[in-house]
């Protein structure tokens, strides 16, 4: 079996592969050619690690696992405003208003939040609607942004 390196590792020997290169006789490197050289190397060597740090970030249209629910069903606690787009008279205005007024423990407790005009319209999609559990993570005015808590309580530390 062929050995392994770990990334760490691999980027070390891509280094030192690059600045031994300088000490070859007859070889003239200049001190950008060699930064250049050894940059060149340590993106290639973190390639991987990027490439799969930009693919999992999740797409604005795809659903990350808080937002996954039971097909053509709209969760009124996670669901960001743009998927109430789908229901006829439900957005911009009664979708916000059930996206920022929520969590609820029932898809009842949406009722509350709205004029009697406007639960009228959303009592005609009843049937389409659940109430999850919050996901934390999830910021249901912002869209599919799993990573938006994780920003917030961060900045939160830093203040």
């Amino acid at each position: 079996s062929s050995p392994t390196h770990s990334s760490a590792e691999m980027r070390t020997l891509l280094s030192l592969l690059i600045l031994s290169l300088a000490t070859v006789p007859g070889l003239h490197l200049s001190r950008g050619a060699l930064l250049r050289g050894t940059g060149i190397a340590s993106l290639a060597a973190n390639f991987p690690f990027t490439a799969h740090a930009l693919n999992s970030e999740p797409l604005d249209n795809e659903i990350v696992a808080g937002q996954a629910v039971a097909p053509n069903k709209l969760d009124v606690n996670n669901s960001p405003v743009a998927d109430y787009m789908k229901y006829p008279g439900m957005y911009p205005t009664i979708g916000g208003k059930i996206a920022t007024g929520g969590p609820y423990d029932s898809v009842k407790g949406i009722y509350a939040k709205l004029s009697s005009s406007e639960a009228a319209v959303a009592k005609q999609y009843a049937g389409s609607f659940i109430a999850t559990k919050k996901d934390p993570l999830l910021d249901p005015m912002r869209g599919r942004d799993p990573y938006r808590g994780q920003f917030n309580e961060q900045k939160q530390r830093r203040d």
